[in-house]
């Protein structure tokens, strides 16, 4: 027998339903609805997600209903894993129940617990087993409005946006300002619209940055036709525009509009190797069209706005088309380097020396610009929905990792070595939410819900480390395999340490602090490296001393 449970709908289309539970019954006539179980027991975090802030109290709640007639006893029991899958320890609890009645008992979380946590719960009482698996993150406290991290598309929830700042995500990259919604005709401005988007992520006190605009053209002014035009959005709104000029007038508008919220811009999302704008496949387009594009819309900008950061470039990873963009003249049109960095399985190691080949680049034609990667993602997932695991062709399906811990030692050991090479800011791909009871990879620090991956506690414990300014220091390989690269910040010295492949063990100054992944004190010595990064922390001026320092054990 098949059965199928949904929304009575008078026409057929696609809706989303979420259904806590469902009664199925013999006969012809439906009861009451009952509880699985007469006792009904769940721990819930007491902050949302289970995302705590250190030093500020944790507890989760547990709860149980009895819908009997008698007094239930109820025993939960814990399993707890760290960001290691290491053991911790969290007492158990019993409640007593009465009839008809609902019981609660705070547990409060062990002080010293900082990073990642696996909670698992197990529910024994009369006549009832059931379990519960519940994701905790205990991270710094943020206090820092401005950041290294930012999101491509900005949650649709706010309270996303909150907790993400909880992870040092501070900034936005927004794709609303589209000229043909802004301007749908020659003079007619509809700045309502894209004021909606801009303002709903500007309201919850992070910056917000902007494609100005995603696409070159609007209907009414654009050399593209649906005959030649990709199939795929924005099509014909992909080509130049027939007049660049107006569009240089539309940007100008714009940027005037909205400067007091927005202070950075990008222009076009990934011209010439994709459908987005200037298309090479069937537009043959190429990166000389996109600069002298670029020309007009940096222009428009700075009259707008003087002090405004202009991002331009392909869009691309450091090999694709920089060469041919920046032989063009992009590096004088622009106040950063534009960057996507999709790796895929590939270790960030593998990104140095195309790096390093762009940075000779700009050099070459005189001018090292900053570098803004606006799209970027390593994915990963502990919660396959099936074992053994065959991914789909979504996106991020197709480029997970073996699991969330290989997503955060990629992830950080990629910011640390782009920011040695000029990079100041990453945006995750990207800020959706996922459906219920769906594979949901997207995001790679935040699970559906809200509730956070391993990357979360990572991301928090680097954004804390290298809070406020920063600078590159200095980078020294470790044998073959190892990797040390030190920043300075107003507070403190940071040196990232990890070991490509395998482990070694290094020796390191007596007198700094020796961090793991998740912010959590190392004390042994020598030092493990492994391909989990590692921090020291020592006073502000002294990372050279820091680096000098730091030998292989076996050296």
């Amino acid at each position: 027998m098949f059965v199928t449970v949904g929304p009575d709908l008078d026409e057929e289309t696609a809706v989303m339903v979420d259904l806590d539970a469902i009664q199925l019954e013999a006969g012809t006539q439906a009861t009451a609805f009952a509880p699985h179980g007469l006792v009904e027991v769940g721990i819930e975090p007491s902050e949302p997600g289970g995302i705590f802030t250190k030093g500020k109290p944790a507890t989760l709640k547990l709860r149980a209903y009895n819908s009997g007639i008698e007094t239930a006893s109820v025993h939960a029991s814990f399993e707890v894993t760290d960001f290691f899958d290491s053991r911790a320890e969290l007492p158990g609890a019993s409640l007593e129940v009465p009839p008809g009645s609902l019981a609660e008992h705070d547990i409060v979380l062990p002080r010293d617990w900082q990073g990642y946590y696996r909670v698992q719960a197990v529910y024994d009482g009369e006549d009832m087993v059931s379990a519960q698996s519940l994701r905790i993150a205990i991270v710094p406290p943020q206090t820092e409005a401005d950041s290294i991290l930012g999101i491509n598309h900005a949650f649709p929830d706010p309270l996303l946006i909150q907790m993400s700042k909880k992870a040092g995500v501070t900034w936005y990259r927004d794709w609303s300002l589209k000229w043909h919604d802004l301007e749908p005709a020659p003079g007619e401005y509809r700045w309502e619209i894209g004021d909606a988007q801009v303002d709903r992520v500007v309201e919850e006190g992070v910056h917000l940055m902007a494609l100005m605009p995603p696409y070159p053209s609007a209907p009414w002014n654009t050399t593209g036709t649906p005959e030649v035009a990709s199939e795929r959005m924005p099509r014909e709104l992909a080509w130049a525009p027939d007049d660049p000029q107006r569009l240089g007038d539309f940007i100008e508008k714009a940027v005037s509009h909205y400067r007091d919220r927005v202070q950075v811009w990008e222009f076009l999302n990934e011209p010439i190797y994709t459908h987005y704008a200037l298309p090479a496949r069937g537009g043959d387009y190429t990166p000389a069209d996109y600069v002298a594009l670029l020309k007009v819309a940096y222009a428009a900008m700075h009259r707008a706005d003087p002090d405004c950061t202009v991002i331009a470039g392909i869009g691309s990873s450091p090999r694709r088309l920089t060469r041919e963009v920046i032989e063009a003249g992009c590096l004088e049109h622009c106040d950063a380097f534009v960057l996507h960095l999709y790796p895929g399985r590939m270790p960030p190691e593998g990104f140095i020396e195309e790096t390093d080949t762009l940075l000779r680049n700009m050099e070459q034609h005189g001018r090292l610009t900053p570098i803004w990667v606006t799209e970027f993602a390593y994915y990963g997932d502990d919660d396959p929905p099936s074992r053994p695991y065959v991914p789909g062709e979504s996106w991020a399906e197709a480029r997970l990792l073996a699991d969330e811990r290989q997503c955060v030692d990629y992830t950080i050991r990629l910011f640390a070595l782009m920011m040695a090479r000029g990079t100041e800011k990453f945006f995750f791909h990207a800020g959706v939410g996922g459906e219920v009871n769906q594979p949901y990879y997207d995001c790679s620090y935040l699970k559906y819900g809200g509730t956070p991956a391993k990357l979360f506690p990572a991301l928090a414990v680097y954004a804390d480390l290298l809070q406020g300014d920063w600078r590159f220091a200095r980078e020294k390989r470790l044998g073959e395999d190892g990797f040390c690269v030190a920043f300075e910040t107003d507070r403190q010295s940071v040196v990232v340490l990890w070991q490509a492949r395998g482990q070694a063990a290094a020796t390191v100054p007596a007198d700094v602090a020796c961090l793991d992944i998740v912010g959590r004190t190392l004390t042994e010595r020598p030092l493990t490296l492994s391909s989990t990064p590692v921090y020291l922390v020592g006073p502000p001026g002294e990372a050279g001393r820091l680096v000098d320092a730091v030998r292989l054990a076996s050296q």
